[in-house]
């Protein structure tokens, strides 16, 4: 039963994988065509995109934390989380990006 969980755990960090990578192509597209409209002291879509960059590394990270628990290997998963880790640094970036995203009236 354990390894039937595991495995669909696992597809399911796939299947969300593939939906972040597809959001975040659908993203720099619209990002592409919003920025044709983009009025002078708008934000710079570069800005835009790194924040979706940011976002997507983030869920992949989590995603390899979230196959060490599905493994079993919790004290692994454990390590990951801590301060300094891929993790704890994705984890920031993204914040980052979205203090900034609300400092410049995103909501």
């Amino acid at each position: 039963m354990q390894a039937q969980n595991t495995q669909v755990n696992a597809a399911l960090v796939q299947e969300n994988a593939e939906a972040a990578a597809s959001q975040r192509d659908a993203a720099v597209r619209m990002t592409a065509h919003v920025d044709e409209f983009r009025l002078p002291g708008a934000v710079q879509r570069s800005t835009i995109v790194e924040g979706i960059v940011k976002h997507a590394h983030f869920h992949q990270v989590a995603g390899q934390v979230g196959e060490l628990i599905n493994a079993g290997q919790y004290l692994k998963a454990e390590d990951a989380l801590a301060p300094g880790t891929a993790f704890s640094k994705a984890t920031s970036e993204v914040v980052l990006v979205l203090s900034t995203a609300k400092r410049l009236g995103f909501h």
